[in-house]
């Protein structure tokens, strides 16, 4: 018995290592110990999943819980998934946490957030008795001078859902219905998925990455519009007559973590402006995307002159309505504190999921 254990973590440790050349490897990023006895890595042969006891009363709900299983190369490649009893495949919702790519953890949707004003437990427990499996990720976050950049954390929730699609037969889930549920960072990192052009490389020697990445919808809380920071004064708070620039000051480490450079000119340059357009989410709307429902009320309408003012502000759900209704891209938004604006649905994030992937 214990030599099938060493035998398995051997195979486990080689799979990895032909995962990790795709893979690309910043000097700060840990990889992941095929060793650990907390991490799940799927061997190829058997396909089988641990269960544990979920990290919250279920109330009797009829479902399993498996945790830490590993989709990539790195210690934060690791996902958690509550699937429901069911005979046929269920359709599904991967949860992105926020932390703004410097932090957090999947453990943020195991308990209540926002003075209990979001129940992420109650979500959980609600998708599970409507038949909907739920996945939930960590990932990358960015480290002092990070080489890579925000594309290290989006290509890694890429990955993510690549990899939940490669395996949806031993999570008895189905692929072509899945939606993406993001929380600031995370819910940035959803839209990116959203509105991208399928990433799908179907000539890649790695299986996994030859998946879709093309969901059928996503919720935003408290979201941000794009990952181009250039361009926030202009689009997202043009009525406070204020310069790039002068939202640099504060926290200019952090802005240049999110494109891996050193200096304000480099930001400007022909290669990190491509970079700028490719983590852009406004502009890879276009009409065929999936529709989306995002919420930015939390704080108070006002100049942004904090980091979670300008990173949570309002105006980020209103130019994202703005470009998704010039695109026509259909969209349940709520925006303001007060409101400035609310959806005539009133639809709440799980009464959206559960008519999407009911369509």
């Amino acid at each position: 018995m214990l030599q099938g254990l060493i035998n398995k973590k051997i195979v486990a440790f080689l799979i990895l290592g032909s995962i990790l050349i795709t893979f690309s490897c910043n000097k700060n990023d840990d990889t992941i110990n095929p060793l650990d006895p907390d991490i799940q890595i799927i061997d190829e042969e058997t396909e089988v999943l641990d269960y544990s006891e979920p990290p919250f009363n279920l109330n009797a709900i009829q479902s399993s819980f498996s945790e830490n299983i590993v989709y990539g190369p790195y210690d934060k490649n690791i996902f958690d998934i509550f699937i429901p009893d069911s005979e046929e495949p269920t359709s599904l919702v991967i949860f992105l946490h926020g932390g703004g790519f410097l932090g957090g953890d999947k453990s943020y949707f195991y308990t209540t957030q926002q003075n209990d004003a979001w129940d992420f437990p109650s979500e959980i427990s609600n998708l599970l008795e409507n038949n909907i499996a739920v996945a939930n990720i960590n990932y990358r976050v960015l480290q002092e001078n990070d080489d890579d950049g925000i594309i290290k954390p989006l290509s890694d929730c890429k990955r993510a859902l690549q990899f939940i699609r490669n395996k949806a037969a031993l999570l008895n889930i189905d692929k072509e219905n899945i939606v993406l549920y993001g929380v600031s960072a995370g819910a940035g990192a959803s839209l990116w998925l959203n509105f991208h052009d399928d990433m799908a490389d179907t000539s890649n020697s790695d299986e996994v990455l030859q998946e879709s990445t093309r969901v059928s919808a996503t919720v935003a809380l408290e979201t941000q519009a794009t990952y181009d920071l250039v361009i926030w004064a202009p689009r997202i708070f043009s009525e406070y007559n204020i310069t790039f620039e002068k939202l640099l000051q504060l926290d200019e480490n952090r802005v240049f973590s999110f494109y891996g450079v050193n200096t304000l000119e480099e930001i400007y340059s022909p290669e990190i402006e491509a970079y700028r357009n490719e983590v852009d989410m406004l502009g890879h709307i276009s009409n065929d995307d999936p529709s989306f429902w995002a919420s930015n009320i939390i704080r108070p309408v006002t100049l942004p002159n904090t980091v979670g003012l300008v990173t949570h502000h309002a105006y980020h759900v209103q130019e994202l309505k703005n470009i998704a209704d010039i695109e026509n891209v259909t969209n349940v938004s709520y925006y303001g504190n007060p409101l400035i604006y609310e959806d005539t649905s009133e639809e709440t994030a799980v009464d959206f999921i559960v008519r999407k992937l009911n369509e």
